[in-house]
């Protein structure tokens, strides 16, 4: 039987949401994305011309920047760094400025579990306040498996301490379609179900779309 986690939340219970976008007035797009303690800002700079020596100039670049809430940047942080601009360079559609750099900044507010999702949001959330065209919208959720075999949504800090499984699953919209494509850096495979786990992400990742206060159409 599935119990209660330390926070009184059920298994496939998100923490609060909040998003707020044009945070930043300097900024081309800002968005500030929290998910229970857990907040990140983000914001876009660009497009600019020119692109780096090591990019195609056929198309947009987009270049991430992460900065941690305290200290330098860590083996972790580079990781996430690159993972969000992965990600980023997914869902632009970068035929349309070729030759441009648009800079995401994200930075560290306050880190209380599930990170990158909440990275990932924040940088998506940014890209549309700036009017950067999309093919896709993203939104992420952290998925944790307990040691008694029980997946987790959203897991706090303590949460992930404890958890030998971890995986952030990107969704996917696409005419109201989801598509799933797992980040994971557990060192073991899950154990639980892949139903399960599917079934629990659809329902979080919906919970997130639903969520975002834009009426985004594509």
């Amino acid at each position: 039987m599935e119990k209660d986690r330390p926070d009184g939340r059920s298994p496939n219970q998100l923490r609060p949401l909040a998003c707020s976008h044009s945070v930043l007035h300097r900024a081309h797009g800002s968005a500030t994305w929290a998910q229970g303690e857990t907040k990140v800002l983000a914001a876009v700079y660009g497009p600019k011309a020119g692109t780096k020596k090591n990019e195609n100039p056929e198309k947009a670049s987009v270049e991430v920047i992460w900065k941690p809430n305290t200290g330098h940047i860590g083996q972790v942080d580079r990781e996430y760094e690159m993972i969000l601009k992965k990600t980023l360079e997914s869902i632009c559609i970068r035929t349309i400025y070729p030759n441009t750099t648009t800079s995401v900044i994200v930075q560290v507010v306050h880190d209380d579990g599930a990170l990158l999702p909440c990275a990932i949001n924040a940088a998506c959330a940014a890209l549309v306040d700036a009017g950067i065209p999309l093919k896709h919208l993203a939104v992420a959720i952290c998925c944790s498996v307990t040691d008694s075999n029980c997946i987790i949504l959203d897991p706090s800090k303590q949460e992930e301490e404890f958890s030998p499984h971890q995986a952030t699953p990107t969704s996917l919209s696409l005419a109201h379609q989801y598509q799933f494509k797992p980040y994971s850096f557990s060192t073991k495979p899950f154990m639980a179900g892949p139903g399960r786990l599917s079934s629990l992400i659809t329902e979080g990742g919906e919970t997130l779309f639903f969520f975002l206060p834009w009426d985004f159409s594509f």
